[in-house]
């Protein structure tokens, strides 16, 4: 059985919201990810976006695209996890910390996000450098 993920990189202006997981969280604990989280069955994976970001930050996105997918082995459940990485560029509510799934959420330059100490995967530092060189056209 593979796992389903679903994140959402929101972009606005040059910046990306990152979010720093908590260290009680079993996997990747206290490494800086995205909002997002599992796809429950039967659900589509935009209405996962929608459900994740409304229950971890207070938005809905309204204009969102798929930007890139990752698979990652998960040691802990001795499963796949597939990631569904949609960036997101317009969304209703205001973005907030919400629940105990992130210890901070930080605005921050693509440059600064891909030099974060911390990453939850090493293949972020390449979405990072795909999303700059869409930025630049």
């Amino acid at each position: 059985m593979v796992i389903q993920v679903v994140n959402g990189l929101l972009v606005e202006e040059g910046q990306i919201l990152m979010a720093l997981r908590s260290e009680a969280r079993p996997r990747f604990p206290g490494t800086w990810s995205f909002p997002g989280g599992g796809v429950e069955e039967g659900e589509t994976l935009a209405a996962a976006l929608e459900r994740e970001l409304d229950e971890e930050i207070g938005v809905i996105p309204t204009q969102f695209f798929l930007f890139d997918q990752l698979s990652e082995f998960e040691p802990i459940s001795s499963q796949t996890v597939d990631f569904h990485l949609f960036v997101v560029t317009n969304w209703t509510g205001v973005v907030e910390n919400l629940g105990a799934e992130h210890s901070e959420l930080k605005w921050m330059p693509l440059q600064s996000a891909a030099a974060l100490p911390k990453l939850a995967l090493a293949e972020y530092s390449r979405i990072f450098a795909k999303l700059e060189a869409c930025e630049k056209g």
